[in-house]
């Protein structure tokens, strides 16, 4: 990858680099960058999981496929393949599997009583 300008921390090239070794070398690594389609890198997006066996969140999806993005691009530039394979594939959801919101409002009632009973009952000597 090419500087062009451009600065990379270490941390940023050790996640590139993580990325490839653990998902996209596993996959792609003995495959010909020309005969990767598009539908093939989409499908495999899909279905990826991390090496725990558990679903990717979006964010970590679209990193992935950022760094093969970054991997074509070269490839286009050196004349190695007519174009990048990733161009229109949507990026995935960033949004978590799993959402941490806010507590709900009925254990916020449960934890904080409105009376002064109610709160020596659930907090006890704490107060």
């Amino acid at each position: 990858m090419r500087k062009k300008g451009r600065h990379y921390t270490e941390k940023y090239l050790l996640n590139r680099r993580g990325y490839v070794r653990n998902y996209i070398l596993p996959e792609f690594g003995e495959v010909q960058p020309a005969t990767i389609t598009r539908r093939e890198i989409d499908n495999w997006l899909l279905d990826l999981k991390n090496p725990a066996g558990r679903e990717l969140a979006g964010e970590k999806e679209n990193k992935i496929m950022y760094t093969m993005s970054l991997i074509f691009e070269e490839l286009v530039d050196l004349n190695l393949i007519e174009a990048n394979p990733i161009t229109g594939i949507k990026p995935y959801n960033k949004s978590p599997l799993k959402p941490r919101g806010t507590t709900p409002r009925e254990s916020l009632e449960m934890l904080y009583p409105t009376s002064h009973g109610g709160l020596v009952w659930v907090w006890g000597s704490c107060m």
